[in-house]
């Protein structure tokens, strides 16, 4: 498949700031900033890179999360002898990320410039987004697929660990604000955040949450997930498409990505509406042993890809070619 990459950032110092530009000429042209995580940014580098992404056509990613407030709820849990995969949650609640999300925005407004908010999974935050888009800043969101069908209370399962990821899933609230934001268009993009693991390395977590590694699988059942709440007229087919591909293309410059139109790439799904398909580790392509979307039943179905044209996916069986992908080489970003 044809990719493309955002650069992680976390030192700027002795004049890697200004390498931005080079990569920017590169063709790639985002960069993503933590709020958490020992490789997390302070503030002042935040609004810095913030600042100088105008100067370069960069469009600045942020992950928000309160650093101190997870640091400080998980020692306070630890202390208590909690330990089950729920306080991952609890260390990682609503105004957690509410807050960091809040945060962003405001150093966004200050430094006059766009950002990208990933994996957004709060009711909070996404007051935050519709208020500063109101106000007329450029402020991008972003949801998954796992926090529009899952609450926190997967936490609590047999096998919640499966399900840590971070941000976490949240309460229902938060659930209903996320797709009352997507229907309104104030959510931009779906993704995933893919990034699974093995049971025997979620196990690492059984009696401590803070072992279990962060990520569960996802890429595959995105696109199947959209276009089944759209055939089920949850959302219309057009927003699936605007959330899952013409958007994303958009807002980072894959400008022969998005469309099916004279002049860009033949990118095509042709999906089965009639088609009922019961996500299961069985039948995925993952060389991940456990899927969190086990069981969960999609009406409709992708039946064939096509990249570039060329037919790599039928009825269930790859047929395209290794090597096929190529790097998409996107463009600076000039803002709306």
């Amino acid at each position: 498949m044809d990719y493309s990459f955002h650069i992680g950032v976390k030192d700027i110092s002795g004049g890697l700031i200004d390498t931005i530009g080079d990569a920017c000429e590169l063709g790639i042209t985002s960069y993503k900033v933590f709020m958490v995580y020992d490789f997390g940014v302070k503030d002042g580098v935040f609004y810095q890179l913030l600042s100088k992404s105008k100067e370069y056509g960069a469009l600045i990613a942020v992950h928000a999360e309160n650093n101190e407030l997870v640091n400080t709820l998980t020692e306070q849990y630890i202390s208590e002898g909690k330990t089950d995969a729920w306080y991952h949650y609890m260390s990682r609640p609503e105004f957690v990320e509410g807050e960091a999300d809040e945060r962003a925005i405001s150093l966004a407004k200050a430094a006059n410039a766009a950002l990208y908010i990933v994996h957004l999974a709060n009711k909070q935050g996404v007051d935050a987004v519709t208020k500063a888009k109101d106000e007329g800043y450029e402020i991008y969101a972003e949801t998954c697929p796992q926090y529009l069908h899952f609450t926190s209370d997967v936490y609590k399962r047999a096998d919640g660990r499966n399900f840590v990821c971070s941000p976490p899933m949240k309460g229902q609230e938060s659930q209903d604000a996320l797709w009352a934001a997507i229907k309104r268009g104030d959510i931009d993009t779906i993704a995933t955040d893919h990034c699974p693991f093995q049971q025997s390395e979620k196990d690492w977590g059984l009696n401590d949450f803070r072992k279990i590694p962060n990520g569960c699988a996802g890429i595959k059942n995105m696109y199947p997930y959209m276009l089944g709440k759209a055939n089920d007229g949850v959302i219309s087919f057009n927003k699936a498409v605007e959330l899952c591909s013409t958007n994303p293309a958009k807002i980072f410059g894959c400008t022969d990505k998005g469309a099916i139109a004279v002049g860009k790439d033949a990118d095509i799904v042709i999906y089965d509406p009639t088609k009922y398909f019961t996500i299961s580790q069985s039948n995925m392509h993952s060389d991940c042993d456990h899927t969190v979307w086990e069981g969960v039943e999609v009406h409709g179905y992708p039946v064939q890809t096509y990249s570039r044209g060329r037919l790599v996916f039928d009825n269930g069986e790859f047929v395209g070619e290794r090597g096929w992908g190529n790097f998409v080489k996107c463009v600076k970003h000039t803002g709306k």
